[in-house]
Protein backbone atom coordinates (compact mmCIF):
# COMPACT_ATOMS: atom_id res chain seq x y z
CA UNK A 1 0.00 0.00 0.00
CA UNK A 2 2.71 2.18 0.77
CA UNK A 3 4.62 1.29 -2.41
CA UNK A 4 1.18 2.20 -4.46
CA UNK A 5 0.96 5.36 -2.47
CA UNK A 6 4.20 6.36 -3.07
CA UNK A 7 4.27 5.69 -6.58
CA UNK A 8 0.67 7.72 -6.92
CA UNK A 9 2.77 10.60 -5.39
CA UNK A 10 5.13 9.82 -8.07
CA UNK A 11 2.64 9.96 -11.19
CA UNK A 12 0.55 12.94 -9.57
CA UNK A 13 4.18 14.90 -9.74
CA UNK A 14 4.86 13.75 -12.72
CA UNK A 15 1.06 14.95 -14.11
CA UNK A 16 1.62 17.95 -12.17
CA UNK A 17 5.34 18.56 -14.08
CA UNK A 18 4.19 17.60 -17.32
CA UNK A 19 0.67 19.59 -17.06
CA UNK A 20 3.17 22.70 -15.84
CA UNK A 21 5.38 21.89 -18.94
CA UNK A 22 2.09 21.69 -20.97
CA UNK A 23 0.99 25.16 -19.64
CA UNK A 24 4.55 26.54 -20.61
CA UNK A 25 4.42 25.36 -23.63
CA UNK A 26 0.53 26.52 -24.25
CA UNK A 27 1.84 29.98 -23.32
CA UNK A 28 5.05 29.98 -25.46
CA UNK A 29 2.79 28.82 -28.09
CA UNK A 30 0.43 31.65 -27.65
CA UNK A 31 3.02 34.70 -27.26
CA UNK A 32 4.33 32.81 -30.84
CA UNK A 33 1.07 33.11 -32.31
CA UNK A 34 0.27 36.60 -30.56
CA UNK A 35 3.78 37.85 -32.58
CA UNK A 36 3.28 36.26 -35.75
CA UNK A 37 -0.25 37.65 -35.34
CA UNK A 38 1.55 41.31 -34.39
CA UNK A 39 3.57 40.57 -37.25
CA UNK A 40 1.48 39.61 -40.04
CA UNK A 41 -0.73 42.90 -38.95
CA UNK A 42 2.16 45.02 -39.23
CA UNK A 43 2.88 43.47 -42.44
CA UNK A 44 -0.32 44.05 -43.64
CA UNK A 45 -0.56 47.65 -42.64
CA UNK A 46 2.91 48.50 -44.30
CA UNK A 47 1.39 46.62 -47.64
CA UNK A 48 -1.54 48.83 -47.23
CA UNK A 49 0.59 51.90 -46.74
CA UNK A 50 2.88 50.84 -49.63
CA UNK A 51 0.36 50.57 -52.29
CA UNK A 52 -1.63 53.71 -51.33
CA UNK A 53 2.06 55.49 -51.74
CA UNK A 54 2.32 53.74 -55.01
CA UNK A 55 -0.74 54.19 -56.56
CA UNK A 56 -0.51 58.16 -55.75
CA UNK A 57 3.16 58.28 -57.29
CA UNK A 58 1.95 56.41 -60.31
CA UNK A 59 -1.13 58.94 -60.20
CA UNK A 60 1.44 61.79 -59.89
CA UNK A 61 2.97 60.52 -62.75
CA UNK A 62 0.43 60.38 -64.92
CA UNK A 63 -0.36 63.89 -63.78
CA UNK A 64 2.77 64.92 -65.00
CA UNK A 65 3.07 63.00 -68.15
CA UNK A 66 -0.28 64.86 -68.94
CA UNK A 67 1.27 68.54 -68.02
CA UNK A 68 3.89 68.01 -70.17
CA UNK A 69 1.78 66.62 -73.04
CA UNK A 70 -0.36 69.95 -72.46
CA UNK A 71 2.84 71.85 -72.72
CA UNK A 72 4.23 69.80 -75.44
CA UNK A 73 0.89 70.94 -77.61
CA UNK A 74 1.04 74.78 -76.28
CA UNK A 75 5.00 74.83 -77.28
CA UNK A 76 3.31 73.47 -80.89
CA UNK A 77 0.75 76.09 -80.77
CA UNK A 78 3.21 78.96 -80.26
CA UNK A 79 5.01 77.53 -82.95
CA UNK A 80 2.39 76.90 -85.37
CA UNK A 81 1.10 80.86 -84.89
CA UNK A 82 5.11 82.30 -84.90
CA UNK A 83 5.30 80.40 -88.30
CA UNK A 84 1.66 82.33 -89.48
CA UNK A 85 3.19 85.04 -88.18
CA UNK A 86 6.69 85.03 -89.90
CA UNK A 87 4.89 83.95 -93.51
CA UNK A 88 1.95 87.22 -92.81
CA UNK A 89 5.14 89.29 -92.04
CA UNK A 90 7.10 88.35 -95.75
CA UNK A 91 4.09 89.01 -97.17
CA UNK A 92 3.80 92.39 -95.82
CA UNK A 93 7.26 92.97 -96.82
CA UNK A 94 5.44 92.55 -100.39
CA UNK A 95 3.92 95.77 -99.97
CA UNK A 96 6.99 97.91 -98.63
CA UNK A 97 8.47 100.46 -100.60
CA UNK A 98 11.80 99.61 -99.89
CA UNK A 99 11.55 96.03 -101.11
CA UNK A 100 10.19 96.93 -104.47
CA UNK A 101 13.49 97.93 -105.22
CA UNK A 102 15.07 94.39 -104.30
CA UNK A 103 15.14 91.93 -107.48
CA UNK A 104 16.34 88.24 -107.56
CA UNK A 105 17.25 86.66 -110.28
CA UNK A 106 14.48 83.17 -111.20
CA UNK A 107 17.25 80.36 -110.62
CA UNK A 108 17.46 81.77 -107.09
CA UNK A 109 13.92 81.64 -106.83
CA UNK A 110 13.67 78.07 -108.49
CA UNK A 111 16.09 77.02 -105.91
CA UNK A 112 14.62 78.79 -102.64
CA UNK A 113 11.07 77.21 -103.81
CA UNK A 114 12.81 73.50 -104.07
CA UNK A 115 13.87 74.46 -100.01
CA UNK A 116 9.96 75.22 -99.26
CA UNK A 117 8.79 72.25 -101.38
CA UNK A 118 11.09 70.14 -99.51
CA UNK A 119 10.40 71.43 -95.80
CA UNK A 120 7.14 70.67 -96.76
CA UNK A 121 7.44 66.83 -97.38
CA UNK A 122 9.16 67.29 -93.68
CA UNK A 123 6.42 68.81 -92.43
CA UNK A 124 3.72 66.14 -93.57
CA UNK A 125 5.76 63.26 -92.04
CA UNK A 126 6.92 65.49 -88.81
CA UNK A 127 2.54 65.90 -88.23
CA UNK A 128 1.95 61.99 -89.19
CA UNK A 129 4.78 60.90 -86.70
CA UNK A 130 3.27 63.78 -84.27
CA UNK A 131 -0.43 62.01 -84.91
CA UNK A 132 0.88 58.35 -84.08
CA UNK A 133 2.88 59.43 -81.07
CA UNK A 134 1.55 62.55 -79.50
CA UNK A 135 4.19 61.98 -76.90
CA UNK A 136 6.93 63.51 -79.15
CA UNK A 137 6.38 66.79 -80.98
CA UNK A 138 10.20 67.24 -81.74
CA UNK A 139 10.26 66.38 -85.16
CA UNK A 140 7.10 68.59 -86.49
CA UNK A 141 8.27 71.62 -84.61
CA UNK A 142 11.61 71.79 -86.08
CA UNK A 143 10.09 70.97 -89.76
CA UNK A 144 7.50 73.79 -89.11
CA UNK A 145 9.65 76.28 -87.96
CA UNK A 146 12.11 75.45 -90.83
CA UNK A 147 8.99 74.85 -93.29
CA UNK A 148 7.93 78.86 -92.11
CA UNK A 149 11.40 80.15 -92.44
CA UNK A 150 11.57 78.38 -96.28
CA UNK A 151 8.36 79.71 -97.07
CA UNK A 152 8.78 83.18 -96.11
CA UNK A 153 12.13 83.53 -98.08
CA UNK A 154 10.76 81.99 -101.16
CA UNK A 155 7.71 84.82 -100.82
CA UNK A 156 10.15 87.39 -100.38
CA UNK A 157 12.42 85.83 -103.10
CA UNK A 158 9.42 85.56 -105.71
CA UNK A 159 8.59 89.15 -105.31
CA UNK A 160 11.91 90.11 -106.09
CA UNK A 161 12.04 88.02 -109.20
CA UNK A 162 8.71 89.53 -110.32
CA UNK A 163 9.99 92.81 -110.01
CA UNK A 164 12.57 92.37 -112.67
CA UNK A 165 9.26 91.36 -115.05
CA UNK A 166 7.43 93.36 -117.05
CA UNK A 167 4.84 95.37 -114.76
CA UNK A 168 2.01 93.56 -116.31
CA UNK A 169 3.49 89.81 -115.83
CA UNK A 170 5.05 91.35 -112.38
CA UNK A 171 1.61 92.12 -111.56
CA UNK A 172 0.21 88.36 -112.06
CA UNK A 173 3.08 86.97 -110.36
CA UNK A 174 2.81 89.55 -107.40
CA UNK A 175 -0.52 88.16 -106.90
CA UNK A 176 0.34 84.74 -107.15
CA UNK A 177 2.51 84.81 -104.81
CA UNK A 178 0.13 86.70 -102.09
CA UNK A 179 -2.29 83.63 -103.24
CA UNK A 180 0.26 80.73 -102.36
CA UNK A 181 0.68 82.79 -99.06
CA UNK A 182 -2.77 83.08 -98.19
CA UNK A 183 -3.55 79.56 -99.23
CA UNK A 184 -1.05 78.05 -96.35
CA UNK A 185 -2.31 75.63 -93.84
CA UNK A 186 -3.38 77.59 -90.62
CA UNK A 187 -2.76 76.43 -87.28
CA UNK A 188 -6.04 74.56 -87.27
CA UNK A 189 -5.22 72.46 -90.13
CA UNK A 190 -2.28 70.96 -88.10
Amino acid sequence: MVALQAEKERLMRSVSEKEAELSSVRQSAQLQQSTVQQEKDKSSKELSELQARLQEKARQEELLKQKLLDEQFALLQGTVTEAENIIQDAVAKLDDPLHIRCTSSPDYLISRAEVALSSIDKMKKGQADYVKDMKDAGALLKSLTHFSHAAADTIVNGSATAHMAPTDHADRKQDAIIGCAVNLPHGGDL
